[in-house]
């Protein structure tokens, strides 16, 4: 109790002193289960708000967090949580933690052949209360990081009769092949009004490079939805455990019950009632009462079927935002993938703090912009992201960027660029056959010329028709991305004696949005339906072999 008193006496002759005090201190350490082993991606934040973070797949974490008293709430699905007092001077504070596994109660029930699982009684009421906790909240802004990190854990010697080295591709020692950091700002207003704005990127190698993570994408997910879309990774949605007919697609069971701040948790089993339906397996977990999803731990697989990876899993949990109102404040998705040899793994975690939900936002705030980037975003430092990253980076991160920043520098290097520009300007049999490009990457100036041997076709209108294009593309540096274009275009038809030339010229002034303006003029000979159904190669085929001609062209 002494040692209490002191350091609230220390924190308040601290304040008094120093009253203008506004810099962050960072609380650290290691969370732990029962035999020692890291927690992956257990959460952790500040009791009474949503400021927190999330531990990376070690069970690492850290926190910024002003000089005063807090109490820390540290959490995972399958584990009881903890709530620890801690009191931040000005010194780092090292604050490791052990988490138990939930201990689970289950009232002894006798389930007849006529009676059902306790589990779908409480599934019926979550249904009904869907609608409400997907509309709750109308408004709202949070920040949100996400770091994406992809492995290949395995791949051929050889792969269609060619040697396969990858070691100019991943980390051999890690198998890390993309690693990407983003920092951004969301706002929502219901229904379908959106917008993030991207503070910072970091892509491991590509200094200028801007991350492919969406916070919005991640924040959007929701149980509540009906049917969950996850782009074209699974086309048909999957069905959410609490949909309205969800009863028909899932078989539920109770496997238990536990207190958490003096609040009923149930765990519910998801289990499809059909291979090869589109629905999860795993456990939900539903907060007795209020019927809301308190998180989840679901998965899918090729039975789905998953395009691309074999195994796709989706883990969220929520914390209080205002009273009765909870958010989502990590969404993790892991997935496995292994095709033709190659096989691999990969981890996106989001992490959403900072909550804000009454903004008072209104329509005017939106426009068709979606995503903003900052012009800045990718040049932030190392003292920045050593600052600003909620989630420590593992060993076999921080191996990878320092590998890959260290090859950027090298590849940017004027000698490096000179040898690979005499590698690609050197003429060969295969530029006959190909085409012939020539570069000076010093600067950034390259051209080419298609093979016009790879342009001969034939078709009813032209007879032989021969083209002749070529490219002249001029960057205006590696931190300004700008560039102009001038593509020149001959063609010409045999049969018809006829010379179709046409020149385009093309200049993207505005590298973030990709815009750009184009002039072109000329003439050209196109097919009738601009989407091009018919490949021109198969149409001389089809033409010279079987005297049929299916493709309609007109002069432009």
């Amino acid at each position: 109790m002494n040692k209490c008193v002191r350091l609230i006496l220390c924190l308040l002759g601290f304040a008094i002193v120093f009253p203008t005090v506004s810099w962050a201190v960072r609380v650290q350490g290691r969370i732990t289960g029962k035999n020692g082993e890291g927690l992956s991606f257990a959460n952790v934040f500040v009791k009474g708000t949503t400021v927190g973070t999330t531990a990376n797949i070690e069970g690492d974490y850290w926190l910024e967090l002003k000089p005063g008293s807090y109490t820390l709430v540290f959490s995972l699905i399958g584990y009881k949580q903890v709530a620890l007092p801690v009191i931040v001077l000005q010194v780092p504070v090292v604050l490791d933690v052990s988490l138990d596994q939930t201990a689970y109660e289950l009232t002894e029930v006798t389930i007849r052949s006529e009676e059902e699982d306790p589990a779908y009684a409480i599934i019926r009421k979550a249904q009904k209360k869907r609608a409400y906790y997907l509309e709750q909240v109308k408004s709202f802004t949070c920040e949100s990081y996400v770091k994406s990190t992809q492995r290949l854990t395995a791949y051929p010697k050889v792969f269609m009769g060619q040697d396969v080295n990858m070691s100019d591709v991943i980390d051999t020692t890690t198998g890390i092949f993309y690693l990407s950091e983003s920092v951004s700002t969301i706002a929502i207003l219901l229904p379908g009004k959106l917008k993030e704005e991207m503070i910072s990127s970091k892509v491991s190698g590509k200094p200028r490079s801007y991350s492919f993570n969406r916070g919005a994408d991640l924040v959007k997910i929701s149980f509540y939805e009906p049917l969950n879309s996850y782009g074209g990774l699974a086309p048909r949605g999957i069905i959410s455990p609490i949909a309205a007919n969800s009863i028909f697609s899932y078989k539920f069971r109770l496997e238990g019950s536990f207190v958490e701040n003096d609040e009923l948790i149930h765990k519910i089993s998801v289990i499809p009632r059909r291979s090869f339906d589109p629905v999860y397996t795993g456990t939900i977990y539903i907060a007795d009462g209020s019927w809301r999803v308190h998180s989840a731990d679901l998965f899918i697989t090729k039975d789905q079927q998953l395009q691309f990876v074999d195994t796709f899993r989706v883990r969220q949990s929520y914390v209080p935002a205002a009273k009765d109102v909870w958010m989502p404040f990590n969404n993790q998705l892991s997935f496995h993938f292994k095709i033709l040899g190659f096989e691999g793994s990969g981890d996106i975690n989001g992490v959403f703090s900072k909550y804000n939900i009454s903004p008072g936002l209104t329509a005017k705030d939106f426009s068709g912009e979606i995503l903003k980037v900052n012009k800045e975003s990718n040049k932030r430092d190392s003292v920045y992201w050593q600052t600003n990253r909620p989630m420590p980076l593992t060993g076999a991160e921080q191996s990878d960027y320092i590998r890959n920043d260290s090859i950027s520098i090298v590849r940017e290097s004027k000698p490096y660029r000179d040898s690979v520009d005499r590698t690609v300007n050197a003429f060969t049999f295969n530029s006959v056959l190909s085409g012939y490009t020539h570069q000076n990457s010093s600067l950034y100036r390259k051209w080419n010329i298609a093979s016009p041997l790879s342009t001969i076709q034939f078709n009813s209108v032209e007879g032989w028709r021969l083209t002749l294009s070529g490219e002249y593309r001029q960057d205006y540096g590696d931190e300004d991305r700008r560039y102009w274009l001038l593509q020149p275009f001959v063609q010409y038809g045999f049969s018809n004696e006829h010379l179709n030339p046409k020149l385009t010229y093309s200049y993207r002034y505005d590298p973030v949005r990709n815009s750009r303006i184009e002039i072109s003029g000329g003439s050209e000979v196109l097919q009738f339906n601009n989407e091009n159904p018919i490949s021109p190669s198969l149409n001389s085929a089809y033409s010279l072999w079987a005297r049929k001609n299916y493709m309609k062209i007109y002069e432009q």
